[in-house]
């Protein structure tokens, strides 16, 4: 899933567990499953560029923040803005991590392993990334019911 959904997803799932020793656990546990729904990602197509990749990651990044800024706005403070920000960067620490390994092709253990773990959980039983318009439809749709629940 983009960093987007992930972190709208996690603003959904904080503003409803506000004791943060069980919400950043459920969030950060939320990535890796969510990461099993069919979906498109920036990743998704292989062929690009490491250059437009970062460009795009970094623009995925800004735009979950606004997103899950928004929300927490829109929907009143039901939690102290430093578990919500801590929440969404909880969020988005796996694909976060894996990040040195992708962009300057670092490869040192803790991004190696992380990007290695990722790609297991996208592949196991089968493959989770879906082209375009499918894979932005299924996030949006999933974003949209974890939204829909947080304001029950």
């Amino acid at each position: 899933m983009t960093l987007t959904a992930h972190s709208i997803i996690a603003a959904a799932i904080v503003s409803k567990v506000t004791n943060p020793a069980i919400g950043l656990p459920l969030v950060f546990t939320s990535h890796l499953l969510l990461d099993k729904v069919p979906h498109w990602d920036i990743m998704t197509n292989k062929n690009k560029s490491h250059q437009r990749i970062a460009l795009e990651t970094s623009a995925d990044i800004i735009l979950g923040f606004v997103a899950a800024a928004a929300f927490y706005l829109l929907r009143g403070p039901s939690v102290d803005p430093a578990y919500f920000f801590i929440a969404i960067l909880v969020a988005q620490s796996p694909d976060l991590l894996e990040a040195p390994y992708i962009f300057p092709r670092f490869d040192n253990p803790v991004s190696k392993g992380v990007y290695k773990f990722q790609h297991y959980i996208h592949d196991l039983w089968f493959d989770a990334r879906l082209m375009a318009p499918w894979g932005v439809i299924s996030q949006v749709a999933v974003a949209g019911a974890f939204l829909l629940w947080s304001l029950t």
